[in-house]
């Protein structure tokens, strides 16, 4: 859509094929602290938050690293192996149904009353 706008000269097209992905941008980084949230309870959210933004700056050093291993070796399939083997690693860490990983909240069904539940 975006090259259909650009060969025809429509600037409306162009725009409106570019905004939702920035709306997509912007809506991604507001929608990480709901699911941390979510994911990891309310307990310790302020670590577990802290934790997620120092991983993406972490990450954008990796981009730099990985340019330096194509330069080496010529080629981006060492990079994908290691994008492979740190996705791995971050999925092991995050499942909750690992017998060494125990959730460190409650649900919030049990955060009601008895008699309530």
């Amino acid at each position: 859509m975006v090259l259909s706008g650009a060969g025809i000269s429509s600037w409306a097209l162009i725009v409106a094929a570019l905004l939702p992905g920035g709306f997509a941008y912007g809506g991604s980084s507001i929608s990480y602290s709901a699911g941390i949230k979510n994911a990891f309870g309310p307990r310790h959210y302020t670590q577990n938050f802290a934790l997620s933004q120092l991983a993406m700056g972490v990450a954008a050093l990796f981009e730099s690293a990985s340019g330096e291993v194509y330069d080496l070796f010529g080629s981006y399939l060492s990079v994908g192996v290691m994008m492979l083997i740190f996705a791995a690693i971050a999925l092991v860490m995050a499942f909750p149904g690992l017998k060494f990983f125990k959730p460190q909240y409650e649900s919030p069904a049990n955060l009601l009353p008895r008699k309530l539940r």
